[in-house]
Protein backbone atom coordinates (compact mmCIF):
# COMPACT_ATOMS: atom_id res chain seq x y z
CA UNK A 1 0.00 0.00 0.00
CA UNK A 2 1.25 3.29 -1.08
CA UNK A 3 0.89 6.49 1.40
CA UNK A 4 2.10 10.05 0.69
CA UNK A 5 1.86 12.56 3.04
CA UNK A 6 1.56 16.37 2.46
CA UNK A 7 1.78 19.18 4.51
CA UNK A 8 1.44 22.95 3.87
CA UNK A 9 1.42 24.97 7.53
CA UNK A 10 1.31 28.73 8.14
CA UNK A 11 1.29 30.98 10.93
CA UNK A 12 -1.36 33.83 11.11
CA UNK A 13 -0.50 37.34 12.64
CA UNK A 14 -3.37 39.19 14.44
CA UNK A 15 -4.47 42.97 13.79
CA UNK A 16 -2.37 44.77 16.59
CA UNK A 17 -3.18 43.83 20.09
CA UNK A 18 -6.35 41.67 19.03
CA UNK A 19 -6.73 37.74 18.68
CA UNK A 20 -7.32 36.55 15.00
CA UNK A 21 -11.17 35.40 15.41
CA UNK A 22 -13.00 32.37 13.24
CA UNK A 23 -15.85 33.53 10.86
CA UNK A 24 -17.01 30.31 9.53
CA UNK A 25 -15.22 27.22 7.74
CA UNK A 26 -16.34 24.41 6.02
CA UNK A 27 -15.26 21.43 3.57
CA UNK A 28 -15.97 20.03 0.18
CA UNK A 29 -14.76 17.07 -0.97
CA UNK A 30 -15.70 16.22 -4.79
CA UNK A 31 -15.17 13.14 -5.52
CA UNK A 32 -15.72 13.62 -9.70
CA UNK A 33 -12.31 13.63 -12.02
CA UNK A 34 -13.03 17.21 -13.37
CA UNK A 35 -10.88 20.35 -14.43
CA UNK A 36 -12.89 22.64 -12.35
CA UNK A 37 -14.65 22.46 -8.88
CA UNK A 38 -17.10 24.65 -7.62
CA UNK A 39 -18.11 25.02 -3.91
CA UNK A 40 -21.65 26.95 -3.89
CA UNK A 41 -22.36 29.25 -1.53
CA UNK A 42 -19.60 30.13 1.17
CA UNK A 43 -19.88 33.28 3.43
CA UNK A 44 -18.12 35.74 4.47
CA UNK A 45 -19.91 37.90 6.94
CA UNK A 46 -19.01 41.70 7.34
CA UNK A 47 -15.34 42.18 9.57
CA UNK A 48 -12.87 44.16 9.85
CA UNK A 49 -8.96 42.75 8.65
CA UNK A 50 -10.96 39.97 7.00
CA UNK A 51 -9.69 36.69 5.13
CA UNK A 52 -10.24 34.02 3.33
CA UNK A 53 -8.35 31.45 2.88
CA UNK A 54 -9.22 27.85 0.24
CA UNK A 55 -6.83 25.07 0.89
CA UNK A 56 -7.12 23.04 -2.40
CA UNK A 57 -6.21 19.64 -2.32
CA UNK A 58 -5.89 17.75 -5.74
CA UNK A 59 -5.79 13.72 -6.13
CA UNK A 60 -5.28 12.14 -9.49
CA UNK A 61 -4.19 9.08 -11.66
CA UNK A 62 -2.99 11.48 -13.90
CA UNK A 63 -0.18 14.65 -13.50
CA UNK A 64 -2.58 17.30 -11.79
CA UNK A 65 -2.17 20.70 -9.89
CA UNK A 66 -4.06 23.89 -8.85
CA UNK A 67 -4.26 26.71 -11.48
CA UNK A 68 -6.67 28.82 -10.14
CA UNK A 69 -9.12 29.78 -7.25
CA UNK A 70 -11.72 32.05 -7.31
CA UNK A 71 -14.83 33.94 -4.87
CA UNK A 72 -17.49 35.52 -6.44
CA UNK A 73 -15.08 35.72 -9.84
CA UNK A 74 -12.55 37.25 -7.71
CA UNK A 75 -9.00 35.97 -8.02
CA UNK A 76 -7.27 34.69 -4.88
CA UNK A 77 -3.24 34.67 -4.83
CA UNK A 78 -1.62 31.46 -4.49
CA UNK A 79 -0.09 31.15 -0.84
CA UNK A 80 2.15 28.47 -1.41
CA UNK A 81 1.65 24.83 -3.11
CA UNK A 82 3.36 21.52 -2.08
CA UNK A 83 3.52 18.38 -4.44
CA UNK A 84 4.04 14.59 -3.33
CA UNK A 85 7.27 13.43 -2.64
CA UNK A 86 7.68 10.27 -4.73
CA UNK A 87 5.27 11.79 -8.11
CA UNK A 88 3.37 14.92 -9.73
CA UNK A 89 -0.20 13.36 -8.71
CA UNK A 90 -1.24 14.60 -5.65
CA UNK A 91 -0.32 18.50 -4.80
CA UNK A 92 -1.94 20.59 -2.15
CA UNK A 93 -2.63 24.48 -2.73
CA UNK A 94 -3.51 27.75 -0.37
CA UNK A 95 -4.92 30.22 -1.90
CA UNK A 96 -5.85 33.40 0.18
CA UNK A 97 -7.83 36.94 -0.39
CA UNK A 98 -7.42 40.24 1.91
CA UNK A 99 -10.06 42.13 3.54
CA UNK A 100 -12.99 40.12 0.88
CA UNK A 101 -16.25 41.79 0.96
CA UNK A 102 -19.22 40.59 3.27
CA UNK A 103 -21.17 37.96 0.47
CA UNK A 104 -22.11 34.91 -0.37
CA UNK A 105 -20.48 33.14 -3.56
CA UNK A 106 -19.53 30.55 -4.99
CA UNK A 107 -15.85 29.09 -4.81
CA UNK A 108 -14.33 28.08 -8.31
CA UNK A 109 -10.81 26.19 -8.47
CA UNK A 110 -9.23 25.02 -11.54
CA UNK A 111 -6.59 22.33 -12.13
CA UNK A 112 -4.61 21.53 -15.10
CA UNK A 113 -6.18 18.02 -15.66
CA UNK A 114 -8.78 16.44 -14.58
CA UNK A 115 -8.56 15.63 -11.25
CA UNK A 116 -10.61 15.15 -7.73
CA UNK A 117 -10.13 17.61 -5.43
CA UNK A 118 -11.04 18.43 -1.59
CA UNK A 119 -11.49 22.23 -0.67
CA UNK A 120 -11.35 23.51 2.62
CA UNK A 121 -12.32 26.95 3.38
CA UNK A 122 -11.70 29.40 6.18
CA UNK A 123 -13.02 32.60 7.20
CA UNK A 124 -10.76 34.86 9.56
CA UNK A 125 -10.95 38.32 10.32
CA UNK A 126 -9.07 40.28 12.77
CA UNK A 127 -5.66 39.19 10.77
CA UNK A 128 -2.98 41.49 10.03
CA UNK A 129 -3.68 42.60 6.52
CA UNK A 130 -0.11 44.22 6.09
CA UNK A 131 1.91 41.49 7.39
CA UNK A 132 -0.53 38.48 7.28
CA UNK A 133 1.61 35.66 7.19
CA UNK A 134 4.07 35.45 9.91
CA UNK A 135 6.25 32.11 8.26
CA UNK A 136 4.78 29.36 6.32
CA UNK A 137 6.49 25.68 5.98
CA UNK A 138 6.17 22.33 3.76
CA UNK A 139 6.91 18.82 3.48
CA UNK A 140 5.94 15.83 1.55
CA UNK A 141 7.00 12.07 2.56
CA UNK A 142 6.25 9.01 0.47
CA UNK A 143 5.28 5.66 1.52
CA UNK A 144 4.92 5.88 5.62
CA UNK A 145 7.73 8.51 6.81
CA UNK A 146 7.06 10.42 8.95
CA UNK A 147 7.17 14.62 8.51
CA UNK A 148 8.03 17.17 10.55
CA UNK A 149 8.38 20.47 10.26
CA UNK A 150 9.68 23.63 12.31
CA UNK A 151 7.95 27.55 12.40
CA UNK A 152 8.51 30.83 14.45
CA UNK A 153 5.78 31.96 16.20
CA UNK A 154 4.78 34.66 18.51
CA UNK A 155 1.64 35.47 21.14
CA UNK A 156 -1.17 35.49 19.27
CA UNK A 157 -0.51 33.76 16.23
CA UNK A 158 -2.56 31.03 14.81
CA UNK A 159 -0.97 28.12 13.65
CA UNK A 160 -3.28 26.60 10.35
CA UNK A 161 -2.28 23.07 8.56
CA UNK A 162 -3.41 21.88 5.46
CA UNK A 163 -2.61 18.10 5.53
CA UNK A 164 -3.45 15.78 2.35
CA UNK A 165 -3.07 12.34 2.84
CA UNK A 166 -2.89 9.89 -0.24
CA UNK A 167 -3.59 6.14 0.34
CA UNK A 168 -2.76 3.67 -2.50
CA UNK A 169 -3.75 5.19 -6.45
CA UNK A 170 -6.99 6.48 -7.03
CA UNK A 171 -8.34 6.47 -3.30
CA UNK A 172 -9.86 9.66 -1.85
CA UNK A 173 -7.51 12.32 -0.68
CA UNK A 174 -7.94 14.18 2.68
CA UNK A 175 -7.67 17.77 3.95
CA UNK A 176 -7.26 18.71 7.04
CA UNK A 177 -7.22 21.91 8.77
Amino acid sequence: MTRQLLLLILLLVPASSQAVNLDTADAKDDGTSATTHTYTSFTVTAHTNGLLLVGASVNSDTAGENTGCTWGGVALTALDNQRSASSTFSSTCVWYKRAPAAATANIVCSTNNATRMRMTTVSLYDADQATTFRDTDKNATASSHTSSLTLTSVSGDWLIDFIDVRVASGAATMLET
